[in-house]
């Protein structure tokens, strides 16, 4: 049990150490190029290159999407039919 919960927590470690070590520069072209390392960048852009401003992302996604009928409903409504649908569920 320890064993999975260490490496689980290695894996976390390195997910984070891999998103710290992205770099972006920019060629003559103007294609913007994202690398992992600065030996991936040639040598004429590592000068200027940067680490991207990436936006921040939740990792916790939200489920309850309410459906179109719910959403124009009264709270009070939704209250009663989740309600009377529990009370059916309970029944069985």
């Amino acid at each position: 049990m320890k064993a999975i919960a260490l490496t689980m927590f290695m894996l976390a470690l390195g997910a984070g150490m891999a998103e710290a070590q992205m770099l972006k520069y920019v060629d003559t072209a103007g294609v913007a190029n994202y690398v992992g390392s600065e030996a991936q960048i040639p040598e004429q852009y590592r000068a200027r290159a940067e680490a991207p401003k990436l936006p921040k992302v939740s990792r916790a996604v939200d489920q309850t999407i309410p459906s179109p009928e719910r959403a124009t409903q009264p709270q009070g409504q939704v209250n009663k039919r989740a309600k009377a649908a529990a009370g059916a569920d309970g029944e069985r």
